[in-house]
């Protein structure tokens, strides 16, 4: 049994020695295929993407190129990856994980970016991290290796923060089940005895043979050391490339790289120990590398005896930080020998002189002899320094740097010359240069204007190999002047013979006599690692280019005195004169430049600017310039261009009858000009004597490569990704006919405003084109390059379409008639879309341009966007064929329709969530932010018309593989949704599709799940709606997804709460602040800085006396002012469909404390509720409130209706009326649990509600019905819940009425009746009222407009008596109101309930509502403050009749004319008797009236 036992273990052994995938490895994840098992965390601000290459050619680490995939940072924020759990290591053992990271500036200004490693158990609190790495650290991967310990399960948080500009990626990420080998150090160091690690040292990927770090005893056959250096024992540790180390192969290398050395002093002095040892083993050098340059420091070539030998050099000036490279190259016998080395040290200053090497059998480049330079970096223009170049013998040379004319920049510059020649040849030699190629290319500008010395063809040029030594004898030339004599720098070209080694190039100068010479000198040498031939001109530049909008001069030199050329936009100042736009744009905020002719005077003179010096090519060129001479005092326009030797007269003009822009052009042949410098003035001259209208304008200065009048030659490839202006890069120009007052707007990432329509359709920093809407509402177009003819091209480009805007895309030939290729319309929210259409020419034989036509639409929001067009010959590329679909729709899937109606498939915007039938939020994000996919149906539609939605082609299937997605479906008839697969292999769409959905699916996302059978072919998956005919149907779908497997019944996940916070985290556990607050929530430990209010410590370690915790609060200090706010909004919560109750802890201590509010916003919904409140002073020390959290409404059968969509909890903070007011609180938590108010309560004799706290917190409800269900719940709406604690002063509630309902700034209900429906109702019911007693109501009231009152009583048997009807009347002041309410003989509830007329005009709000027992009494005036109705009277019997209430009505009718004409009796007698005392009490009278209105005014006022 031990045997068998035994056999299987050893089997296993190899079983995992022989597999590709170690057994122990429990993620070996290179990205290729796939995640593996790591996930994203799509909560996150930033995403993981999973990328091949990017923009800065980047390569992946598994395969080092750019095909290879690894994950990288899509956008700013902050991304997660996340594993699989793991056990614990009591449990699971101990764990490695290893991966290779990336972090660097793709520009100066970016900001620095940082990664994050979390061990946690939490994935909404990760603790500190377990590693983390912060900066710029090249462009280059580096690896890392953590053991991963923990005493509980856990997950791996891979963290990373990208900022502007930053490139963060990681690629091969392993996790092993066993201790990290110390392969890749966690503290790199280019000082390493490497017997612990690498210290950071990396093998270059790109090379034959890897150094491999060992020990003697690991029975290394060969050449190699019997012990390293460090101990002197066989058990210690080295670098080494030995016979061993495969491929064995003459020629092939081993690098090695050491991290990177950051530089505090000038002086370093680098110290190692070698071992190279055996017959032809070749050649160990050493390399510095600053600044991606890398120079050759030491070096040793062949056998150096069986024995450690010290190595070291000295790098000064090292003011930029640099790394070593180790590269050993295998020699004629690659079988024998090894290249061994140790004990690498960095010492700052200057090597002491005892430390010194064995004259190595090569020689060495130092500071005394040459360095060696890459081929790339070995040419010199001369004009800072010689480059490293010197004399040949080591002797002073009279080769010099003179000053003077030179090729570079013409006068002022540098060469490297000669003035003088002696009797011998004087040599001047470059360092030594490095090139991989066997082909290389010198070439220079050579120039020797002395007839008598040059004939004697005076320079020669020699080339040596390191290898033979410095001192070679100079024999045969490879190459010598033939000309005797040029004014003129001449360009040289020679192709240089191969060496076996680094070589230098030697220039000699021969004279056989002596005398001194006008000019001789070489300029710009420049290497290429390739023939001559080879070499491509760099294409032509112009540097002189100028349209003035950029701020500034285009480096244009004016004259050193007198008037000035002037920078400006608009007209001139003077009348009758100067242009009113500039010519660039047509615009008055465009730029030219000009003359002010009143500046200059009668006297006359000439204003002169001149351009910087260009280069002129051997061949003609074209000066192109638009000028503006209009007025009648207008003098000349002079050209003039100046060579070294020559100034030319090139153009002139005095004045044009045009008050337009003119084009002036200039022909510029080479006439011998043999790649000469060039400048060119422009001089206006203004006439003697002459007024002050005779302004001249120049503006878009342009020097091009061909003749004036020649056209642009035709081409077959075009690309323009605008990153300047379209017709300076892409020769792109404006249509003429119809189109020039408006062209397309260039959007230019340097000229970014941000008050453009151009900033809502932003790549990020990036140049485009665009047009929006404008006063002329006319079409803009624009036209590319001429093609030359073939029968296919393909087009493609990105665009955006928004509104009722369009694209229509023409062929333009060169007779100017255009054909209609395409035409576009909306199809897109404003995301980039990319379009491909593959174009057959109509005229055979014939060139053609372009045309992109925008249609100018109607929205102001509308505009239409292109950017990268390239158009190139031949077929389109074929489509990519995809392995896998993933698609949230966040980004372009490639995903296509079959047409651009504006009723067929469209992806949603913000705009779309406003739609009533639509989705107000993705299924991806649970956010209106989110995108998806939908189409509206419309009656207007034809039924016919078939919309297809079609995913990318997917590679054939040998399996069963899943497909699911989410849905939503709102339809009034009977619509469906459909999924086909089409198989390419069958050559016609499928007759019957493999999913269907029919009808209505509800106000929500519906998630589906398909296994895709067996196919023959590639196939693409097509998604298509069918209307069935009524008013509406709208189909939407999102998060499509083809995953390899077939489908499993997946459980649902646990619900989590993503809002538990105890604010210990620095980020607060992503709780946010609400921007549109006046303050904001701050997160504090400790005592608030104001005394006498806020808590002295956090709730969640009030019991620890050794740490101290964290809170949120709000400061309540100046500036603070009364009733400013402070709103924190929390994550989202996922939706459920249990009760959820939410806990957290409070502190309101204070004499000014204002208001806490804690509202619930549902997205969805778009709802926002306010679910508890409380205001004042609340002790000094933490209380806790419990509250449901998503229970819509409660029902008397005890059922509730419960919102199951992802909401978030905002807290509101109000500021009181002074600074010692402070809020905090701490500890939220949602748990799944009811913490409902009991659904029955028993009677009450007396109840009351101010509305104070809501409706809720005194027992009333709202539009409640008694089981919950039926119709009759939708004509119900809630009442608006007025907060007067929430606002500073006074609120309207009406749009068509000024009425003030702030009651003493008091909280009350009301509604709209705008917001509700003919016959709709809003209804507040009472607590249950105990029966057998009289009850007085007491309510206050407003009602306006057509609202009718209704108050009844409701038993408990569901019978229902009328209380009163308040009178459709304007009543828009708060009245006091009470009446009786009779005995009742059941349990019963009083009901408000009002009801909207046809009109659909006021309102109606409710405050203080109040049963007491008893009969109504009358109420003193110290409780009547408003306008009073007292009808406290008892409702009359239902037995009394209509005569009854008649008799009565006529009684009283007449009592009260008898008491009218008894009391004007007695005033008549009176005055009879009295009549001088009726005058005086007449004054007195009116004293006391006035006294008496100012009391009723103050009692107003108070009230």
């Amino acid at each position: 049994m031990n045997t068998v036992f035994l056999h299987l273990l050893i089997l296993s052994v190899l079983v995992c020695n022989l597999s590709i995938v170690n057994c122990f490895k429990d993620i070996d994840c290179s990205f290729e295929e796939d995640m593996c098992t790591i996930k994203k965390d799509k909560t996150a601000s930033a995403r993981w993407i999973r990328w091949s290459g990017d923009s800065a050619g980047s390569v992946d680490h598994t395969y080092g190129n750019s095909s290879g995939f690894f994950m990288s940072v899509y956008n700013y924020g902050t991304a997660r990856l996340l594993t699989k759990e793991y056990t614990s290591v009591f449990e699971g053992g101990p764990k490695c994980l290893t991966f290779w990271y990336k972090i660097y500036k793709q520009k100066t200004y970016a900001t620095d970016g940082t990664i994050r490693v979390y061990q946690t158990y939490n994935e909404t609190h990760f603790g500190e991290p377990i590693w983390k790495v912060t900066g710029d650290l090249g462009n280059v991967w580096r690896p890392i290796e953590l053991d991963l310990t923990s005493d509980t399960d856990f997950k791996i948080v891979i963290e990373a923060d990208r900022r502007h500009s930053t490139s963060m990626s990681i690629d091969d990420v392993v996790i092993t089940d066993e201790k990290c080998p110390g392969t890749y150090s966690l503290n790199p160091d280019i000082s390493c005895n490497f017997e612990d690690n690498l210290c950071g040292y990396q093998t270059d990927p790109t090379v034959d043979v890897d150094w491999i770090r060992q020990q003697a005893d690991e029975g290394m056959s060969g050449d190699g050391p019997d012990e390293d250096h460090t101990f002197g024992f066989d058990y210690g540790h080295y670098l080494c490339v030995n016979p061993n180390t495969t491929p064995r192969l003459s020629g092939h290398r081993a690098r090695i790289i050491s991290p990177i050395q950051n530089t505090t002093a000038d002086d370093y002095c680098v110290l190692f120990w070698y071992y190279v040892s055996g017959s032809n083993v070749g050649k160990l050098k050493v390399f510095a590398e600053q600044n991606n340059k890398k120079a050759l420091m030491w070096n040793v070539r062949g056998d150096q005896r069986s024995s450690w030998h010290r190595g070291s050099f000295q790098l000064t000036n090292t003011d930029d930080p640099f790394r070593l490279i180790f590269e050993a190259i295998r020699g004629s016998n690659p079988s024998q020998g090894a290249f061994c080395f140790d004990d690498v040290d960095v010492l700052s200053g200057i090597c002491p002189i005892h430390y010194t090497t064995p004259t190595p059998t090569e020689p060495l480049p130092t500071e005394r002899t040459w360095q060696v330079k890459n081929i790339d970096d070995a040419g010199c223009t001369f004009e800072n320094d010689t480059c490293g170049y010197g004399s040949y013998d080591g002797k002073e040379s009279t080769w010099k740097i003179m000053s003077a004319y030179d090729h570079t920049v013409g006068p002022e510059g540098h060469y490297l010359g000669l003035n003088k020649i002696n009797y011998y040849g004087v040599r001047f030699r470059t360092p030594y240069i490095h090139s991989t190629s066997v082909s290389n290319c010198l070439m220079f500008y050579y120039m020797c204007n002395d007839y008598y010395w040059c004939k004697s063809r005076p320079l020669s040029i020699y080339i040596m190999d390191q290898a033979a030594g410095d001192k070679q004898l100079l024999i045969d030339p490879i190459w010598i002047t033939n000309e005797y004599s040029t004014d003129h720098w001449k360009k040289i070209q020679i192709d240089l013979p191969p060496t076996n080694d680094n070589f230098t190039v030697v220039f000699e100068s021969m004279m056989y006599g002596r005398h001194n010479i006008r000019m001789f000198g070489i300029d710009d040498v420049v290497f290429y690692d390739q023939k001559c031939s080879a070499v491509k001109p760099e294409p032509f530049k112009s540097t002189i280019d100028c349209d003035f909008e950029r701020g500034e001069m285009c480096g244009y030199i004016q004259q050193a005195t007198g008037n000035k050329w002037r920078r400006f936009q608009g007209p001139t100042p003077s009348l009758g004169t100067g242009p009113e736009n500039d010519h660039t744009f047509n615009k008055a905020e465009g730029h030219y430049i000009y003359v002010e002719a009143s500046l200059v005077g009668r006297a006359g003179g000439v204003t002169s600017i001149t351009t910087p010096y260009i280069r002129h090519i051997n061949g003609p060129m074209c000066l192109k310039f638009w000028y503006h001479m209009y007025g009648e005092d207008i003098g000349s326009l002079t050209v003039r261009g100046k060579y070294r030797l020559s100034d030319m007269h090139l153009w002139y003009k005095t004045s044009t009858p045009t008050s337009e822009w003119s084009l002036g052009t200039i022909d510029l042949n080479n006439n011998g000009v043999f790649d000469e410098l060039i400048k060119f003035t422009f001089q206006a001259l203004s006439a003697r004597g002459a007024g002050y209208k005779g302004d001249i304008a120049l503006d878009d200065i342009k020097l091009v490569p061909n003749a004036c009048n020649s056209p642009e030659p035709a081409i077959t490839h075009s690309y323009c990704p605008f990153k300047e202006h379209p017709s300076n890069k892409c020769n792109y120009r404006d249509y003429v006919p119809n189109y020039i007052w408006h062209p397309w707007k260039y959007q230019d990432e340097t000229s970014w405003t941000g008050s453009e329509t151009s900033i809502k359709i932003s790549k990020g920093v990036n140049s485009f084109l665009y047009a929006d809407i404008h006063e002329e509402n006319k079409n803009v177009a624009i036209i590319t390059p001429e093609f030359k003819y073939a029968k296919r091209y393909c087009l493609q480009m990105l665009y955006i379409i928004k509104e009722d805007f369009g694209l229509n895309i023409h062929f333009v030939h060169h007779t100017t008639t255009k054909t209609l290729i395409t035409s576009l319309t909306r199809q897109m929210a404003p995301l980039w879309a990319k379009y491909t259409l593959e174009l057959e020419t109509t005229k055979p034989d014939e060139q053609f341009s372009i045309m992109f036509e925008a249609k100018i639409g109607h929205a102001i929001n509308g505009f239409v966007a292109i950017d990268d067009v390239m158009i190139s010959k031949g077929h389109c590329p074929i489509p990519e064929v995809m392995d896998k679909i993933d698609c949230s729709f966040e980004k372009d899937c490639a995903f296509s329709t079959n047409t651009s109606l504006l009723n067929g498939w469209q992806l949603s915007d913000k705009e779309t969530h406003t739609h009533k039938r639509l989705p107000n939020i993705d299924n991806t994000y649970g956010t209106p932010s989110g995108h998806y996919y939908f189409i509206s149906f419309r009656h207007t539609q034809p039924p016919t018309e078939r919309n297809f939605l079609r995913t990318p082609v997917v590679e054939m299937t040998a399996k069963k593989r899943c497909f699911q997605f989410y849905y939503y479906l709102n339809s009034n008839a009977i619509s469906s949704l459909n999924v086909y697969v089409d198989d390419e292999s069958i050559k016609r769409f499928p007759v019957d599709p493999i999913w269907s959905s029919i009808g209505k699916k509800g106000n929500r996302w519906n998630l589906v799940q398909m296994d895709i059978e067996q196919t023959k072919g590639n196939y693409s998956i097509v998604f298509e709606p069918r209307s069935g005919g009524g008013k509406h149907a709208d189909i939407a779908i999102d998060d499509v997804i083809l995953l390899h497997n077939k489908c499993i019944k997946v459980p649902e996940p646990k619900w989590t709460s993503t809002i538990d916070c105890d604010f210990e985290s620095e980020n607060s556990c992503r709780y946010k602040n609400v921007r549109t607050a006046k303050c904001n929530w701050t997160r504090h430990g400790g005592k608030t800085k104001t005394k006498k209010t806020g808590p002295s410590n956090d709730h969640t370690y009030i019991l620890n006396d050794e740490k101290e915790g964290n809170y949120m609060y709000i400061e309540t200090s100046p500036p603070r002012v009364p009733f400013d706010s402070a709103e924190l909004s929390s994550p989202l919560l996922p939706a459920s469909v249990d009760s959820k109750c939410l806990h957290f802890w409070y502190h309101m201590h204070g004499n000014s404390v204002g208001s806490l509010e804690v509202y619930r916003v549902t997205p969805a919904l778009s709802e926002k509720k306010l679910l508890w409140s409380k205001t004042g002073e609340q002790g000094d020390h933490w209380r806790k409130a419990i509250l449901p959290l998503n229970v819509k409404r409660y029902f008397k059968n005890g059922s509730k209706e419960i919102i199951d969509h992802s909401m978030k909890v905002h807290f509101k903070g109000i500021v009181g009326y002074g600074y010692e007011g402070d809020i905090a609180i701490d500890d939220v938590k949602v748990v799944i649990m009811s913490c409902d108010p009991p659904p029955e309560s028993h009677p009450v004799n007396e109840t009351s509600c101010d509305f104070e706290n809501g409706v809720m917190r005194c027992g009333f409800e709202e539009n409640t019905n008694e089981d919950g269900s039926g119709d009759e719940r939708e004509t119900l709406l809630d009442w608006t819940f007025f907060n007067a604690s929430s606002i500073n002063g006074n609120q309207t509630i009406s749009n068509d009425t000024n009425v003030v309902l702030s009651q003493n700034q008091s909280s009350y209900i009301f509604a709209k009746a705008a917001e509700l429906k003919t016959g709709q109702r809003v209804v507040l019911t009472s607590p249950d009222i105990s029966a057998g007693l009289y009850n007085c109501l007491h309510y206050s009231y407003v009602s306006t407009g057509d609202f009718v009152i209704d108050i009844y009583t409701k038993s408990s048997s569901g019978k229902i008596d009328m209380v009163y009807a308040l009178p459709r009347r304007h009543q828009s002041t708060w009245r006091r109101h009470r009446v009786n309410i009779l005995p009742q003989e059941e349990t019963f509830t009083v009901v408000f309930e009002g009801v909207v007329g046809r009109v659909r005009t006021g309102f109606m709000a409710l405050d203080d509502v109040m049963i007491e027992n008893g009969k109504c009494t009358t109420v003193a005036v110290s409780e009547a403050p408003q306008t009073l109705v007292n009808e406290a009277t008892e409702q009359p019997k239902t037995t009394d009749s209509l005569s009854y209430k008649i008799t009565i009505a006529f009684l009283s009718v007449l009592f009260a004319i008898a008491v009218i004409l008894l009391v004007l009796l007695s005033i008549f007698y009176w005055k009879l008797k009295h009549p001088k005392a009726s005058d005086d009490s007449n004054t007195d009278n009116e004293l006391k009236e006035t006294e008496e209105k100012d009391k009723n005014a103050y009692a107003s006022f108070k009230t």
